[in-house]
């Protein structure tokens, strides 16, 4: 498994939040786990969130990683990249618009992630929430 995760580029906090590891998550952040390494294809820990609907530990990277409520960032040395994008060009807030998570991306655009971004084929995120709805 282990070589696996380093072909791949998963940092440990990356395989925590992949298996809902929340009690993992908070000793890794306070152990100076950088939350913006990302995987070969590009996800991030808080996209990984975003993509399987983990609400609780999105929220747990936001507040640990000194963004406040209005996006702001409360600590520049250590700030989550709300818009770090996967190969693809999806940011956290497109994939959870993508699969249907609107507890994440309400979170998400109330801590200032920008819904007007678009992927590498030019959809945003009302793109991706109109495909789900209807």
């Amino acid at each position: 498994m282990l070589c696996v995760i380093l072909q791949e580029h998963k940092t440990a906090l990356i395989v925590a939040v992949m298996n809902n590891q929340i009690a993992c998550i908070r000793p890794l952040i306070e152990h100076g786990a950088n939350p913006n390494l990302y995987t070969r294809n590009g996800w991030t820990p808080l996209y990984v969130a975003a993509s399987r609907g983990f609400t609780s530990i999105a929220y747990e990277l936001l507040l640990a990683y000194g963004v406040s409520a209005d996006g702001t960032a409360l600590d520049r040395e250590r700030t989550i990249d709300l818009e770090k994008a996967n190969t693809m060009g999806s940011t956290a807030l497109m994939v959870a618009c993508m699969q249907g998570h609107l507890e994440i991306v309400e979170l998400l655009t109330k801590w200032g992630a920008d819904v007007n971004a678009r992927d590498n084929v030019s959809s945003t995120c009302v793109s991706f929430l109109e495909e789900v709805i209807y």
